[in-house]
């Protein structure tokens, strides 16, 4: 459209109207003005809802921690969590670990799948390797919030934890930190999650004393059914009486959003007062366009 201003009503009125004409419950538009021009991009809103957390604290005597985090939802309905551990101590690991955990954060909102951006991240760890030694772990969840599946990507990370019906268990995997190689050895993983159920991403600092006492707060976290944040600060509070390392805790749950129906079960309408037809009609349909237009005689 010609290039405009919205109030906030219109906007309202404009997502409600594509919520009735598309059956769908739209969430609000993403409006970018170019030029002459307004562009508004509609989406639906996601079936689950999220919930984050997070705790950090510097190794002992150290002013900084190679430690990096971020946690966002990206504009295609994507959680995204990620932890990055420097190789090391010290400002030369904090480096590292921003630079990993920045440059991954850009290359997931740009859209690039988990393991493509690790590559990309490992190719500049290199290079900067060639001068002087630099290298970092990647602990990377990316849980599509309309299915609910989810991929754990790991280069040299710690073990985490899925947590579910109050029950955590250990996810591992062997691989290796990028800027090491030329080429990356990660290790994916990909699982389903419903809602009540928890990820957590630690550092190696949070497992230097072993695993229990993590598995046993979780626990019991879950079964006091506390809030990511408040298990995030009390587990981090914890630590500093356990271990003197660097340490880093993220917290994933999944809540319940708005009841939508699958894609293809929904029913279309011609017209308000036309017959229905179900929306799995379409998928036989389509494959058969090529043959029905050739059956159509030219002139």
């Amino acid at each position: 459209i010609c290039r405009t201003r919205f109030t906030p009503d219109e906007v309202a009125g404009l997502t409600d109207e594509m919520t009735r004409i598309c059956r769908r419950d739209m969430d609000t538009p993403e409006i970018t003005h170019c030029r002459t021009v307004t562009m508004l991009c509609f989406g639906e809103k996601p079936l689950f809802t999220v919930e984050f957390g997070a705790a950090a604290h510097a190794a002992g005597g150290q002013s900084v921690s190679g430690d990096a985090l971020d946690q966002f939802c990206d504009t295609s309905g994507r959680a995204q969590m990620l932890l990055c551990d420097g190789m090391g101590t010290g400002r030369a690991a904090a480096v590292d670990g921003q630079m990993a955990a920045k440059l991954t954060a850009q290359l997931l909102r740009a859209g690039f799948a988990a393991e493509s951006a690790a590559r990309l991240v490992n190719v500049a760890l290199g290079l900067k390797g060639a001068e002087q030694e630099a290298g970092a772990t990647l602990d990377l969840l990316t849980v599509d919030l309309y299915t609910g599946r989810a991929g754990l990507f790991k280069a040299g990370a710690a073990p985490s934890f899925l947590v579910r019906g109050g029950v955590p268990r250990m996810l591992d995997g062997a691989s290796l930190p990028m800027g090491v190689l030329d080429s990356l050895v990660g290790r994916s993983t990909t699982f389903a999650l419903d809602a009540g159920d928890w990820v957590v991403l630690v550092s190696d600092g949070a497992l230097t004393d072993g695993s229990d006492w993590l598995m046993q707060q979780l626990q019991l976290c879950a079964t006091l059914e506390k809030s990511t944040t408040v298990s995030s600060e009390k587990l981090g509070s914890y630590s500093l009486s356990l271990s003197s390392f660097n340490f880093s805790l993220l917290a994933f749950r999944m809540g319940t959003g708005i009841a939508i129906m699958p894609r293809w079960d929904l029913p279309f309408r011609s017209d308000t007062s036309g017959p229905t037809v179900s929306g799995s009609f379409f998928p036989r349909v389509i494959p058969m366009i090529p043959a029905l237009l050739a059956m159509i005689p030219v002139g």
